[in-house]
């Protein structure tokens, strides 16, 4: 009866010994900004976090947690990281970020760039600036410059800052300036500002705005790609490599493009798409599969 006791005895605590001794999972940790509609603290819908909750589930060997940081300290959460695993979703690639920075493979996310933000009414006024289907910042900034507004201190890319540097500009500061400004937009106490066509649909939704639209710029690449960046420590490298044999998958889940266009209107949306599509394209990707009908 005693053997049968402790035989039953080891049968229950070997489980428990066995878990005891299973290796913790290496701990990533995602960028949490404050800058809706990428980040939406309120809600957690906004595209990057998003983004990031899919990606997860593609690297099931790392746990994810959250790093919130201020916009403006983005790049030193990555420098100063001290060893700590640090990621971003959503980031430019560049030759210079590239000698500090390891990158995913393939881009996270594809998206537009900054855009002209305008009234409805004004868009057929502004031919003359018109070449294709872009518009030349550069021009109506020469000719209207007491009718722009911009966010100040916020870098719109060196070919856009060099034209934005006009004193009669006007410039507002904090987190709320671009929703002032499109606020001042549709009102018609200005006539132009600039921001990303996802910034435009989330603040005209929050605000009530409905004439206003936003434009490409001849002045801007035609979609800006985001790759997952990290900072270079041996976990880092080794989920990036992970993830990275899982991008054909990931691009094939029909989730993945719905939330790369969640927070654009119908024109963009298919402007994202046709960029998405032709990335995959010219790097012989399969395409998404169409959800099954029940």
């Amino acid at each position: 009866m005693r053997c049968c006791w402790c035989f039953l005895l080891l049968s229950l605590l070997c489980p428990v010994a066995l878990a005891a001794e299973a290796p913790a999972k290496p701990r990533i940790h995602w960028v949490q900004l404050d800058f809706p509609p990428y980040y939406i603290k309120s809600s957690q819908e906004g595209r990057d976090e998003s983004v990031a909750l899919l990606l997860e589930g593609y690297v099931p060997d790392y746990e994810f947690r959250r790093l919130n940081v201020p916009a403006s300290r983005l790049m030193k959460s990555l420098d100063d990281a001290n060893g700590t695993n640090v990621c971003v979703v959503s980031l430019y690639r560049t030759p210079e970020r590239e000698q500090r920075l390891l990158f995913s493979k393939h881009p996270a996310t594809f998206g537009l760039p900054i855009e002209l933000i305008t009234r409805t009414e004004l868009v057929e006024s502004l031919a003359p600036q018109k070449i294709g289907d872009r518009y030349q910042l550069a021009q109506i900034v020469q000719k209207n410059p007491t009718r722009v507004g911009i966010t100040a201190s916020r870098s719109f890319g060196s070919s856009l800052d060099e034209l934005l540097q006009d004193s009669r500009l006007t410039r507002l500061a904090g987190e709320t300036a671009l929703g002032s400004l499109s606020g001042m937009v549709s009102r018609g106490r200005l006539d132009y500002t600039l921001g990303y066509p996802d910034e435009l649909v989330y603040i005209a939704r929050n605000q009530g705005l409905h004439n206003l639209v936003s434009l490409p710029l001849a002045e801007t690449a035609s979609f800006s790609l985001g790759y997952v960046g990290c900072n270079a420590t041996d976990d880092n490298q080794a989920m990036l490599a992970a993830l990275d044999k899982q991008w054909a998958t990931i691009y094939q889940d029909v989730n993945y493009l719905a939330l790369l266009q969640r927070w654009l209107q119908t024109d963009a949306k298919l402007r994202v798409q046709r960029v998405f599509e032709e990335y995959r394209h010219d790097r012989q990707i399969p395409p998404a599969k169409a959800p099954t009908t029940p």
